[in-house]
């Protein structure tokens, strides 16, 4: 089931990975514990742009702060 709306697709993808495994964390608080808004968009039309460097960090901070260990892979 798809959440949220897609500016915050980052916030949105960690709540829907987190209700996958029975953890109910709404996009809004994910976002909260992330300590940045980890939105993106593209400006004019053709260049990604990121919100911070690199939205990976906020969302290690809010999975720790959740208590779920998880490992990154790229």
């Amino acid at each position: 089931m798809y959440i949220g709306n897609g500016h915050y697709c980052y916030s949105n993808s960690a709540a829907m990975f987190l209700l996958s495994i029975g953890e109910h964390v709404s996009p809004q608080m994910f976002e909260v514990l992330t300590g940045v808004g980890l939105g993106a968009m593209l400006e004019n039309g053709k260049t990604l742009f990121l919100s911070m460097k690199d939205p990976d960090d906020g969302i290690n901070c809010a999975f720790n702060i959740l208590g779920i260990d998880a490992d990154e892979h790229q």
